[in-house]
């Protein structure tokens, strides 16, 4: 899931609607770095994070890593692009999504 998060949205999306009632077990699943493939999409693929804003809303904004950055905090160190996205499907609630230290960073 991780890979087709990064490379390929259409496989991302044939792995989800496979897996759709596994769908709590695909995104809470980690990499190394404590990265779900939310996070990845929102740095690589900004074709699979629409997808994946389609599909889940606002969950996209509460997922987080080891140290509680989301998909948006990885979107605006990383991929404007992704950034974009996320502040034109949510508009001011990015304003209240926080990481472990309850401040924006």
């Amino acid at each position: 899931m991780h890979f087709a998060a990064m490379h390929n949205a259409t496989s991302l999306m044939i792995l989800i609607e496979t897996f759709k009632d596994k769908i709590e077990i695909l995104l809470e699943s980690k990499n190394n770095d404590g990265e779900t493939a939310l996070h990845l999409a929102a740095i690589y693929n900004p074709d699979s994070l629409q997808f994946l804003v389609k599909m889940l809303g606002e969950r996209v904004l509460e997922v987080k890593d080891h140290d509680g950055r989301t998909a948006l905090h990885f979107a605006a160190l990383f991929n404007p692009d992704s950034l974009e996205l996320l502040i034109a499907a949510f508009r001011e609630k990015v304003l209240e999504v926080k990481n472990n230290e309850s401040f924006h960073n």
